[in-house]
């Protein structure tokens, strides 16, 4: 899903006439002008929080975020959790861009946890969680 942004207006020689997407021009000639405009990447936002940060030895953790591109919802995407950098559960975005990750049960000791969200061969992480469980 590209975006663009325009950039410039260009003469025939490629000469910046106007940086500006509106502009006045008075034509006292036969006159090519061209809109030059540029491919923009999105920013994705991830974010990864916990629902509490002490765990004992049955309890579930539940994790859960939101992914936005430039403040709007993306939904109906994958997400993947990695438990100390290998892909542990996936689930995918509700419609106001929020997600959860259930029936996560903790392992002993200190866990490390992300989110990841791949699109069109970039990859956007959340911040990292370190969540300590009792042995």
């Amino acid at each position: 899903m590209a975006t663009y942004r325009f950039v410039a207006w260009l003469d025939e020689v490629g000469t910046v006439i106007a940086t500006e997407p509106t502009i006045d021009l008075l034509i006292e000639r036969d006159l090519t002008i061209t809109a030059q405009y540029e491919e923009t990447v999105p920013v994705y936002q991830l974010t990864l929080a916990p629902d509490k940060t002490d765990y004992y030895t049955i309890e579930n953790i539940l994790l859960s975020g939101f992914l936005t591109t430039d403040g709007t919802p993306v939904p109906g995407v994958n997400v993947t959790l990695y438990r100390n950098d290998t892909p542990h559960l996936i689930t995918t975005t509700q419609a106001d861009g929020s997600y959860l990750f259930e029936d996560n049960v903790p392992v002993a000791g200190y866990v490390e946890y992300f989110a990841e969200y791949v699109v069109a061969e970039l990859i956007f992480r959340s911040n990292s969680l370190v969540i300590r469980r009792p042995r």
